[in-house]
């Protein structure tokens, strides 16, 4: 692997590169620890480590010593509890928080090598089952960073706050744009950023400030963003950018520019460079390009993620007009109603603004063959409700009913366990 830190010593030196409270380190002392980092040194090439709460500056000297190893590294969240578990199924030799020892080494049953071309792998957080492990190579990582750059500048003197943990794509992205763009990362809460990146609730609760930070950027995505959000962000003078990606695409695929309208930030913007976006007749949207996976870190090994004309099948479905991309639901979430196929992911855009959170699922009707039932989070008039949507939506995709979110749904409206509430919901409507 060829490690990305180097040209940025080049070409950035003495900017700084990483910011956590008091301390800076610049690219040239990042790479001094990287080169002092030897507790890695009696593992052969292509093993599998994993770094366990990744979110500290001492785990970033480790991640790029792995890569100039060509070592694969596996980033586990620091909220995960199974740890060993995780380790014996994807073969980690040694897993370490920071430059911490974790857990020893092993002897894995099956060999420690994918390929010389795995970088990282990260967990998907799945809705059920074991989480798929995305593996990527630094090719791909850096690509997506190129793009993402040439859309948001991310120069020396910026500084991006890690908002998002390291081990998910939108974390670990950042420091990619550190390392090709030469801004700062920055690990601390304290440190004034000028770039962010939040979810929709993190941006909530961004807006209920009095005060807001001075940015140059500010990226929204991961998941559906109520239109009210993005207005009062556009309202309060803040530099919005939405986008669309995923684990699987190395983070962003399509992204807003600078200065984009109000129109226009209702998409999730326009494809970066080094990505190809279509729209399936299914109106699945479809993706391939150099940021994609290499593929999925299993106990066979690693399997493709793509299908035979190289498109990574995203399971959304959206809409591409003049080159913009609106992502309008999931595919497998699609009902049909009276013929008409409906979204629950429009539908709970739409009441996004107007209760604190929901959950939209299908229930049997004889007549239409399946109605939208709304479960609400807070308090709720389901006659406001209806009547609001009715000005927001077609006819045919305003709810049937509006329940009360129940005490012991296995989940939060923020990740719905969508089977769980579909039974719940039918057998409230069959009393």
């Amino acid at each position: 692997m060829i490690c990305p830190l180097a040209r940025a010593v080049q070409q950035f030196g003495d900017s700084p590169a990483l910011i956590d409270g008091p301390l800076t380190l610049s690219f040239a002392e990042l790479a001094a620890r990287v080169a002092g980092c030897t507790l890695l040194d009696d593992l052969p090439h292509g093993a599998r480590i994993g770094i366990w709460d990744p979110d500290h500056l001492a785990a970033v000297p480790v991640m790029i010593a792995a890569w100039r190893r060509g070592l694969t590294v596996v980033l586990l969240s620091g909220r995960l509890p199974e740890v060993d578990a995780h380790s014996a199924r994807l073969g980690l030799v040694r897993v370490l928080r920071g430059s911490a020892l974790l857990l020893p080494a092993s002897a894995p049953d099956r060999p420690a090598t994918v390929s010389d071309d795995i970088a990282t792998v990260l967990l998907t957080s799945g809705s059920s089952g074991t989480p798929k492990a995305v593996a990527h190579s630094l090719a791909a990582h850096l690509t997506n960073a190129t793009g993402s750059n040439a859309n948001i500048p991310f120069a020396p003197g910026h500084r991006w706050r890690r908002s998002l943990s390291m081990s998910h794509i939108g974390g670990l992205a950042m420091l990619f744009r550190a390392l090709t763009g030469g801004g700062a990362l920055v690990l601390d809460e304290t440190t004034p950023a000028t770039h962010l990146s939040l979810v929709a609730v993190q941006l909530r609760r961004l807006l209920r400030q009095s005060t807001l930070p001075d940015l140059s950027a500010l990226l929204v995505g991961g998941g559906p963003i109520p239109p009210d959000l993005i207005t009062q962000a556009i309202a309060r003078g803040l530099p919005v950018h939405t986008t669309y990606g995923m684990t699987e695409l190395g983070s962003q695929v399509t992204t807003t520019p600078p200065g984009a309208t109000a129109a226009q930030l209702a998409t999730a913007g326009r494809v970066l460079a080094g990505r190809t976006v279509r729209i399936a007749s299914s109106g699945e949207i479809l993706i391939r390009g150099e940021t994609l996976l290499a593929g999925y870190l299993s106990a066979d090994g690693l399997r493709s993620g793509v299908d035979e004309e190289g498109w990574y099948h995203t399971g959304d479905v959206g809409r591409m007009v003049d080159g913009w991309l609106t992502p309008t639901g999931r595919l497998d979430q699609m009902f049909i109603s009276g013929g008409e196929n409906i979204h629950p992911e429009t539908i709970e855009r739409a009441l996004g603004g107007l209760v604190a959170g929901c959950a939209v699922v299908p229930v049997p009707d004889a007549e239409w063959g399946a109605r939208p039932v709304a479960i609400i989070a807070g308090d709720f008039s389901a006659d406001a409700l209806r009547a609001a949507l009715s000005e927001r939506l077609s006819r045919f995709a305003v709810p049937d009913a509006f329940l009360p979110w129940p005490a012991d749904a296995p989940g939060t409206p923020a990740k719905p366990p969508r089977a769980w509430l579909r039974k719940w919901a039918k057998s409230l409507i069959d009393c």
